[in-house]
């Protein structure tokens, strides 16, 4: 039900504007609808829908732009038993008066302030300028008889293609989309210009017309590219697209599609799931059970042959080594797959890292004499003990002053564990490598009290 074709507080300002003398209609409207029912509104909106959906915004802008404040004693103050109203939206009683003139056609009008604000009335422009403004919506108006919504046509042209939740489509799909949007601006910005001769308009109506019949061709073939990839993760959306780098974006634009180009690049957790579930075989081929992928927390896996330990990859590492592969319907990199996946990987979860580096620490003491003393996950350190120093003939006052106590990085000592237990360094490899870490030896009394200092710091 149509109830105001005009909005209440622009009736007046219209039927007081200069403008409006170009519209008999909406003169004859403003002076008459106060007594229109709602079926005489709705015949009175379909003589004229095209104007009321397209042209009366441009037209009350206008209007607003006719109007300044007076330069002389423009405010003058009331008391509310004065009853003073405000001309534009009805309010009354008014304190602040301001009186508002038309400067083509000297109307002028009793408002309240807000009014004057709401309509950016305050300030001054050259008449000239509005006289041209003016000349400008009677030309929109002549436009939109010969070719209905075209102002709207124009505004919402891009949306097709720029808006968040659209696909990221490839250059060269929307290259004469777009090129057509230029052709089609010119021509109308041209035909708005008054020296336009009434030849030319007619032509450039019809120049119009055939860009809106190609332009329907070319949305038929962007719908059609999108309605085909839809389900495929690796045509993202622009949201996705607008959170990529420079570089991404160019190649993404280039492509049309995620490639290892762009995979490591892309950092949205849900495009990413959907990708690497999409890629299972991959994983499959090579034995190896996906558990999940995000840029958040990686990639992670687990092999077939040890399912009792997930492993976690960096995700942009991962992209970097294995995404031409991933893309690849039939890539087989044989044993060479889980060598690489055991090498950037580590240990996912925490008790089972602590397992790892507790089984060692039981084979180096039994081989070696070394013990893992202590982790301190919170601090990522390990502390190892070096019992080949001490022996029953040392004196008990003396055994705290042995610098048998070494502080080590965890993730170290963690990486070590991880491939011991993966068979794929032995047990004397492993001590090379852990004595090569070893350095400024500590006392136990310099271990309790470093303890002691974690502990409360821990909790």
């Amino acid at each position: 039900m149509i109830k105001r074709l005009v909005p209440e507080k622009a009736k007046n300002l219209l039927l007081y504007s200069e403008v409006t003398k170009d519209y008999p209609f909406l003169i004859e409207y403003l002076k008459n609808c106060a007594q229109f029912n709602d079926d005489q509104n709705m015949e009175f909106y379909s003589m004229h829908k095209n104007f009321f959906d397209n042209i009366l915004t441009s037209v009350i802008e206008q209007a607003k732009s006719e109007w300044e404040t007076k330069k002389l004693n423009s405010i003058k103050i009331y008391e509310r038993k004065d009853r003073k109203i405000c001309q534009i939206c009805n309010y009354t009683p008014l304190i602040n008066v301001c009186t508002i003139e038309n400067r083509l056609n000297k109307n002028c009008l009793e408002v309240g302030l807000d009014c004057v604000e709401e309509y950016r009335i305050l300030g001054y422009e050259n008449n000239d300028n509005i006289l041209k403004s003016q000349k400008k919506v009677l030309r929109q108006s002549l436009l939109n008889e010969s070719i209905p919504g075209i102002g709207k046509e124009l505004r919402t042209w891009n949306h097709l293609i720029n808006n968040e939740d659209q696909m990221v489509l490839k250059r060269s799909l929307i290259e004469n989309y777009c090129l057509l949007k230029e052709q089609a601006d010119a021509y109308y910005y041209r035909f708005l210009k008054p020296s336009v001769s009434n030849k030319e308009a007619k032509e450039l109506i019809l120049k119009l017309k055939d860009i809106l019949v190609k332009k329907e061709t070319e949305v038929q073939k962007i719908n059609d590219y999108v309605e085909k990839r839809r389900d495929n993760p690796l045509f993202p959306s622009q949201r996705i697209f607008s959170s990529i780098d420079t570089q991404g974006k160019e190649w993404l634009l280039e492509e049309g599609s995620i490639t290892p180009k762009t995979l490591f690049r892309i950092n949205n957790n849900e495009c990413i799931r959907k990708i690497f579930k999409s890629k299972e075989s991959f994983f499959k081929r090579h034995y190896v059970e996906l558990i999940g992928a995000s840029y958040d927390n990686g990639v992670e896996v687990k092999l077939y042959s040890n399912k009792n330990i997930n492993l976690n990859c960096d995700y942009r590492q991962f992209c970097y080594k294995f995404g031409k592969s991933m893309f690849e319907e039939k890539s087989l990199l044989g044993k060479d797959f889980e060598d690489q996946i055991i090498e950037i990987g580590t240990i996912s979860d925490q008790e089972e890292d602590e397992t790892a580096i507790w089984r060692m620490s039981e084979i180096l003491h039994r081989e070696y004499r070394y013990k893992i003393a202590s982790i301190f996950y919170d601090f990522n350190d390990v502390y190892i003990v070096d019992h080949n120093l001490y022996s029953p003939d040392i004196p008990d006052q003396d055994l705290n002053e042995i610098k048998a106590y070494y502080q080590v990085k965890r993730n170290e000592i963690s990486e070590i564990a991880k491939k011991i237990l993966f068979e794929k360094l032995t047990i004397n490899g492993a001590f090379s490598e852990i004595k090569s870490k070893l350095k400024n030896p500590m006392s136990k009394a310099d271990y309790n009290y470093l303890i002691g200092e974690r502990q409360k710091q821990k909790y």
